[in-house]
């Protein structure tokens, strides 16, 4: 329980308290499983599908963006890092060319968000100074 009230008190400050300062993310990717082009259904097959990864990442108080990419580009912790830092041009543009000053990203135990990588991306953000303080929570 308490996870999921230091969640809502996150999403709440966000959200309602300070929507112009503070941004918060959920990224998820969806299963190959799921992804494959035609989905025939649980019951049949297709011969050939084609692969495809999706990746979702929810701004609260903003939006969805859905990303997605084929075979030819790895799913791995470049594209987690492409996404997010999409997700903050965005919300950048939106907020009058201002940065959060606190950025919450909730991310899954996947290895292609709990890395090395993705820690280091956020932390040059911070020693550039373009966000304050980022809050990575799996």
């Amino acid at each position: 329980m308490l996870e999921r009230i230091e969640y809502r008190r996150r999403v709440h400050e966000a959200v309602i308290d300070s929507p112009n300062t503070v941004m918060h993310c959920i990224i998820d990717g969806a299963s190959q499983k799921h992804c494959l082009l035609p989905q025939c259904g649980p019951n049949a097959q297709f011969n050939n599908p084609l692969d495809q990864h999706i990746e979702g990442v929810l701004t609260h108080g903003f939006g969805l963006t859905i990303f997605r990419s084929f075979p030819t580009v790895k799913a791995d912790s470049d594209f987690t890092i492409y996404c997010l830092l999409s997700a903050l041009q965005e919300w950048k543009k939106t907020h009058n060319g201002n940065f959060p000053v606190t950025w919450y990203i909730q991310i899954d135990g996947g290895s292609e968000n709990a890395n090395q990588y993705l820690l280091a991306a956020m932390e040059f953000l911070c020693i550039k100074r373009l966000v304050k303080d980022i809050w990575i929570t799996r």
